[in-house]
């Protein structure tokens, strides 16, 4: 008599049922998770559209300096430098909100070489007529020169403060995004390896096994008619 005492299958099924489920959360969970981050990365990146506006960087001209907008980058030294350029920009215009402009303020403004040429193309002077009408240029008008600038920082301020909150906070969704990405294809590979460890060994430690015996069970039969 044969004996037809097979491996039991409900390991082998257990392991690639769960194998094909953690398959599909991976590709499902993570990404509903992605989408949310990408959703609030375009809300923030329509913020920082809305912020955009001419800075105030050192030796410039705060009506007339340019504005760059920020790197979503991934390197962790330029992260942390973009950051410090913010606080330097950031402290740079609440000095200039702080000061009541004296005689070293102007001497410092006029002698800054970016202000110098700016002033001269703008006036059509020659180093010349420039010396000389910086003598005769007065503390009150040199103050009154500065208050619409002062006025600039004011406005400047709380934009590129919140422009930095709002870098920080993109920076802080890509690395969650990268997290779930890596977690999404952790899941499919661990998923993908259970689904072949389950349905190999129940296949070969169980269906082929049945077979053999099946097969072996019909050779019995056949012999066994024949012999009659």
């Amino acid at each position: 008599m044969l004996d037809t005492a097979v491996p039991t299958d409900n390991l082998y099924k257990f392991i690639a049922i769960a194998g094909l489920l953690i398959y599909v959360a991976s590709g499902l969970l993570p990404d509903l998770h992605i989408e949310a981050i990408n959703s609030e990365l375009y809300r923030i990146k329509a913020q920082q559209y809305e912020l955009d506006d001419p800075c105030y960087t050192q030796n410039s001209d705060i009506a007339d300096a340019d504005w760059e907008s920020p790197e979503w980058t991934n390197d962790r030294i330029g992260r942390e430098k973009y950051v410090a350029g913010f606080c330097s920009i950031e402290k740079q215009l609440k000095a200039w909100i702080a000061m009541t402009p004296g005689i070293k303020d102007k001497e410092n403004w006029f002698d800054d070489k970016i202000v110098r040429r700016k002033t001269m193309a703008d006036k059509g002077f020659t180093d010349e007529q420039y010396n000389k009408w910086l003598k005769t240029l007065s503390l009150e008008e040199f103050q009154r020169m500065m208050k619409p600038k002062i006025e600039r920082a004011k406005s400047l301020l709380p934009k590129v403060y919140q422009q930095r909150l709002a870098t920080e906070r993109a920076w802080e969704l890509i690395d969650r995004r990268d997290r779930y990405k890596t977690m999404s294809w952790v899941g499919l590979a661990i998923g993908s390896i259970g689904v072949a460890a389950g349905f190999g060994a129940w296949y070969t430690k169980v269906q082929r096994p049945q077979d053999q015996l099946l097969l072996a069970d019909i050779a019995a039969r056949t012999a066994s008619k024949e012999s009659k």
